[in-house]
């Protein structure tokens, strides 16, 4: 019971509102952690189609796929593949590895890969892991689940 004349709050008051507050916090973070992985999805996703054309740029040129993303030092022309300086995303959250030949062999088609750095464990798309990124010659994105349906590419 309060005094005439004494302001503030009770010690039940304040637990009470710490507990609402730690409640909504519970709720909240995974939800935030989840939103955050799937923008994180972009920077492999991005890089992945630079590196699609940047193979189409090199087919242009030299009539063939290629399986070297990274230019080796002091390379020219054919030799630097794709010519990243890297294999790493602009923001970092990605790799990409190096090309492989598609269904129809390097010469003629191509897979890209992009494998997921440590901030994106446990980045899920309705249980399909998003640890791994794919885009391949014809344009077709993975990772698929079992009936075929495109995860974590969004849409």
């Amino acid at each position: 019971m309060r005094t005439p004349g004494t302001f503030g709050f009770t010690l039940i008051e304040l637990m009470i509102t710490l507990a609402i507050v730690a409640i909504l916090a519970a709720i909240a973070y995974p939800s935030y952690l989840d939103q955050v992985r799937k923008s994180r999805r972009s920077d492999g996703q991005n890089l992945l189609v630079d590196a699609a054309a940047r193979e189409e740029r090199f087919f242009t040129q030299y009539n063939t796929y290629t399986t070297v993303a990274v230019a080796p030092s002091g390379c020219s022309g054919q030799a630097c593949g794709l010519n990243y300086g890297s294999n790493q995303s602009p923001e970092g959250y990605y790799a990409l590895v190096a090309p492989t030949a598609g269904a129809t062999g390097i010469g003629t088609s191509y897979v890209l890969r992009a494998v997921a750095g440590s901030s994106q464990n446990g980045d899920t798309d309705q249980g399909t892991s998003c640890a791994s990124l794919t885009l391949d010659s014809q344009g077709v994105k993975g990772p698929q689940n079992g009936s075929g349906k495109v995860r974590c590419w969004g849409g």
